[in-house]
């Protein structure tokens, strides 16, 4: 099978040629590198990358680098659960991991790969949103799922979804690591997490997408100020196993796109 072959040089193409040709009918399951299984829509855009292996290759690893045994990891933004998963494994029985979910669809199929591997650890999925206060909210439904949002008009995608804080679910319980990827409403979840991260400072993945944030550095990103009040650092995140205090990002950073950045409590 194409996803499971080590590297060749036209294997990039190929992949192409099996994306464009992919069967849409077929659930196909796979094993991430920490030993959890996930069942993967071919329908799904996101999900067939998934599946072919061609997204969250590196972040999986150090993901798992960046948890112990028995430890707890936050999921705001969980999708079908593939970092979930791989942080389960990691955390073990002894751990936990606590995934919020607001789409609809895709919450049911977090649902079903975490019943897949309930024998990794202890699951608290919520089919809610994260937000700085408990309540409701506009969300905005798209094609490609990962891609739905909070919202603040109303109109016929939109649906009207539960929301809660970090610091209602978490009660002053600690918490090791944070994975933030809301599409947009990055500080929001910061704002409503705050006892959190000054009670217990986990680490933060946050991403920082410029097609929302629409900043031409990353000082100028108001998570980024929002973290860096608390005492936080920045790094990208495949840097976080060796982040030095001495070599975070300038403030001048910046990406047209989207990317992953770590952040740990340093002060």
């Amino acid at each position: 099978m194409l996803q499971s072959m080590p590297e060749f040089p036209t294997k990039h193409r190929w992949e192409w040629v099996w994306f464009r040709r992919r069967n849409k009918d077929l659930i196909e399951r796979r094993c991430l590198p920490g030993g959890a299984r996930v069942d993967c829509t071919l329908s799904d855009f996101y999900e067939s990358w998934i599946w072919m292996r061609l997204s969250d290759k590196a972040e999986l690893r150090v993901l798992r680098s960046l948890l112990q045994v028995g430890g707890t990891f936050v999921d705001v933004g969980a999708h079908i659960g593939v970092w979930s998963l791989e942080a389960g494994s990691a955390v073990g029985q002894g751990g936990q991991v606590i995934a919020f979910e607001p789409h609809p669809q895709t919450y049911a199929k977090l649902a079903r790969n975490l019943n897949l591997n309930a024998a990794l650890t202890h699951w608290h999925p919520f089919e809610a949103a994260v937000s700085s206060e408990p309540g409701q909210a506009n969300f905005e439904l798209v094609e490609i799922s990962a891609c739905s949002r909070i919202v603040t008009h109303s109109d016929e995608k939109t649906i009207r979804i539960p929301v809660m804080s970090l610091d209602e679910v978490l009660d002053g319980k600690p918490c090791d690591g944070i994975k933030i990827d809301v599409e947009g409403h990055e500080a929001a979840v910061i704002a409503g997490c705050t006892k959190t991260l000054t009670g217990c400072h986990p680490w933060i993945c946050v991403e920082l997408n410029n097609r929302y944030a629409k900043v031409s550095a990353l000082g100028e990103w108001d998570v980024h100020q929002k973290l860096k009040n608390l005492g936080y650092k920045c790094w990208l995140f495949e840097q976080a196993e060796v982040a030095n205090p001495s070599c975070c990002l300038p403030e001048n950073y910046c990406t047209t796109d989207y990317v992953n950045l770590f952040y740990r409590w340093v002060r």
